[in-house]
C-alpha cells in the first residue's frame, strides 16, 4: 500500500471546520462583562489569538513554551498586520507580567499539561477581579484502564482528566463555574478530516487513527498501544467549560 503524506495531528485540528465557533459563543455568554487584554495559553501557530484580536479589537497575548511555533505565529501576525504580542512561556512555571487580564483563552491546551493545579494557580494570579477562564478541550467520560490512557502517545489524550477534576483545580483555586456544555459530537467531523488527509478506507475514529499509523502518516506518534484499544478503554468528550474568579 502507498503511504500517505506525514500528517501533523496539531495542523489537523487547527484546520478543523469552524474552529472558532466554540469562542465567539462563549464571547456571547459573557456579552456583559467588559473584556479589554486577554491571555492564549498554549497558543500555537497564533491563529486563534490573530483572530480574537481582528474580530473583537482585544488586546492579546499568546504564549506557548515552542519557540518554533511561537516564531510561526510571530510571522504570521506581522504578515496580518495584527499586534498580537507572542512570548515563549510555560503556563506551568512562573509568569512575569506588569498586567492583568481580562480574559484567559485555552484551546485544547489545558488537557495537555502535566501539572493543571499549578496552571490553574497561575490563571488565577494574572486575572484581574471577576476575570474569566475559557476552557474548550478534550475530557475522559469514561475509563476502564488507566494504564491504557497512559500508552497513547498523543498528549491531549494522555493527560486528559473528567470533568469533575478540571473543576476541583478551579474550585480549589478560587474559580466558580458560570457555563458548561458538551461538544463531543465535534469530535465526528474532524476524524472525517483526518480520514481525508491519511486517505482512510473507514468510518470508525479508531481505526481511521489506526490506519492512519499502518499508512506511517503521523509525524510523531509512538505505537504502544492500538486506538481500538485506546478507545474500548477510554470514552473521549469535548468540552466548554466557563470559569470565573472569585477570590
Amino acid at each position: 500500500m502507498e503511504k500517505t503524506k506525514k500528517v501533523n495531528l496539531l495542523e489537523q485540528f487547527t484546520l478543523r471546520n469552524k474552529r472558532f465557533r466554540l469562542i465567539e459563543e462563549a464571547v456571547e455568554i459573557l456579552e456583559n462583562h467588559p473584556i479589554t487584554n486577554v491571555m492564549e495559553v498554549g497558543s500555537s501557530y497564533g491563529d486563534a489569538s490573530i483572530w480574537m484580536n481582528k474580530q473583537y479589537g482585544w488586546n492579546v497575548t499568546g504564549i506557548d513554551k515552542d519557540i518554533n511555533h511561537v516564531n510561526l505565529a510571530k510571522l504570521k501576525a506581522e504578515e496580518s498586520c495584527s499586534n498580537v504580542r507572542f512570548l515563549k512561556q510555560d503556563i506551568m512555571q512562573e509568569l512575569d507580567f506588569s498586567y492583568k487580564f481580562d480574559l484567559i483563552v485555552s484551546e485544547a491546551s489545558f488537557s495537555l499539561l502535566e501539572d493543571k493545579k499549578k496552571a490553574v494557580k497561575n490563571y488565577h494570579d494574572m486575572l484581574n477581579s471577576k476575570g474569566k477562564v475559557i476552557v474548550n478541550d478534550f475530557f475522559v467520560k469514561e475509563m476502564s484502564d488507566v494504564a491504557a490512557q497512559k500508552k497513547v502517545n498523543i498528549p491531549c489524550f494522555k493527560n486528559m482528566e473528567t470533568l469533575h477534576s478540571y473543576d476541583e483545580y478551579f474550585s480549589c483555586l478560587g474559580f466558580n463555574k458560570i457555563h458548561q456544555k458538551d461538544y463531543s459530537g465535534w469530535l465526528a467531523p474532524l476524524a472525517l478530516n483526518l480520514k481525508r488527509t491519511c486517505a482512510c478506507h473507514t468510518h470508525d475514529i479508531e481505526e481511521i487513527l489506526d490506519e492512519s499509523l499502518e499508512n506511517d502518516a503521523f509525524e510523531v506518534v509512538d505505537k504502544q498501544i492500538s486506538f481500538k484499544t485506546f478507545f474500548q478503554s477510554v470514552k473521549v468528550g469535548y468540552v466548554q467549560i466557563i470559569y470565573e474568579k472569585t477570590t
